[in-house]
């Protein structure tokens, strides 16, 4: 592979969106070498070979990319690049390096446009922000949080928002494949702990307090042949649910008590979780925690018409990104990203009703 990826580089140098025969050398390059030898590696290795993971590698879409990869990725996890976390060789656009890099999927296809759009970047340091969050504790103190591929086109920026953690290799320096071997069996160890941890992506419906709240009114509302459709039971059990819940009205309390707020946890008893009290001031806050991006969350009959009237006494704490752990015993929730509306006034048009009470006049 050292050899492959030297003569990558050198023939960025020469690199053109169309048919050339530097361009095709590369093509034969990534998938006729790297992509083989990668895939042989990885189906044989005594650790990796159990975990059935695929090899992919890209030189052209229509034209020839400005920055191929090779990619090594659970199908299950990551379907396709656009989709999930993987690890990824990122040949930069220059020639100068190329990258073993740690990321998520940084564009997603929209039917709209019928194209690929890049996701928006808040939600793209969202995910390295979580990522990040997620290895604390892992041996990640020598690898690079940032990658520059040299070029200004929207894709490669995109690879370098989406990089959560990588291993560069200058051209004219690129180790022996034994190292190189040994950097993927070490990016492979980090993903498979993203994998353990890693959040649901994509539309609401993926979202797990979401899917749940609607799964509950789909089956209350005696539909439960259409449940099937939305899969087997909740997203989350109840102990995760407590562990998520647990983990945001900590990281709340934690943030009003750094205001000298004096807080108090009143969910068990109101329809709202903290009263927040600073002098002659008294808020009631709303607490959401979510292991998503947090572009919805749930609330309640109850909670809405408390905070339209307690407004502007009011605030919404959403701490969104937890990284919940499923393989311990009970579930541990840590890390979280915090968000604050203060004072929040609750929009109408914000709320999409998940069911209705109905009255039959029986």
């Amino acid at each position: 592979m050292r050899e492959a990826i030297e003569e990558i580089l050198e023939l960025q140098d020469e690199y053109s969106p169309k048919k050339t025969p530097a361009m095709d050398r590369r093509r034969e390059l990534i998938s006729g070498v790297i992509v083989p030898e990668l895939r042989g590696f990885v189906q044989s290795h005594p650790a990796l070979a159990p975990l059935g993971w695929s090899v992919q590698g890209k030189n052209s879409s229509g034209s020839n990319s400005g920055v191929p990869w090779v990619r090594v990725y659970d199908p299950e996890k990551s379907p396709s690049a656009t989709d999930g976390t993987y690890i990824v060789f990122l040949f930069g656009h220059g020639g100068r390096s190329a990258y073993l890099v740690l990321m998520g999927g940084t564009s997603q296809w929209s039917e709209a446009r019928q194209k690929f759009l890049r996701r928006p970047p808040a939600e793209v340091a969202a995910k390295v922000e979580w990522a990040r969050t997620a290895l604390a504790g892992e041996e990640t103190d020598d690898l690079l949080t940032s990658i520059s591929l040299d070029s200004d086109f929207d894709t490669p920026r995109g690879y370098e928002r989406g990089a959560m953690y990588a291993i560069e290799y200058p051209k004219g320096a690129i180790p022996g494949d034994d190292e190189l071997k040994k950097d993927v069996v070490r990016m492979v160890r980090l993903l498979q702990r993203l994998y353990e941890v890693e959040p649901p992506t994509g539309s609401a419906d993926d979202i797990p307090e979401v899917s749940d709240a609607v799964l509950s009114a789909t089956q209350a509302a005696g539909n439960t042949r259409k449940t099937k459709a939305r899969g087997q039971g909740f997203a989350l059990t109840q102990d995760q649910k407590i562990a998520v819940e647990e983990r945001a009205v900590a990281v709340a309390t934690g943030y009003f008590e750094n205001l000298y707020y004096v807080v108090e946890n009143v969910g068990a008893t109101e329809s709202f979780d903290l009263v927040a009290i600073k002098g002659d001031e008294r808020l009631t806050v709303e607490v959401k925690g979510t292991t998503s991006l947090g572009q919805e969350v749930v609330l309640t009959r109850n909670e809405v018409l408390h905070h339209k009237e307690a407004y502007p006494n009011n605030a919404l704490v959403i701490v969104r990104s937890i990284v919940l752990d499923r393989t311990v015993e009970p579930p541990a929730a840590s890390g979280g990203v915090i968000d604050v509306t203060h004072p929040w006034a609750i929009d109408d048009e914000d709320l999409t009703p998940v069911s209705y009470r109905y009255a039959t006049g029986l």
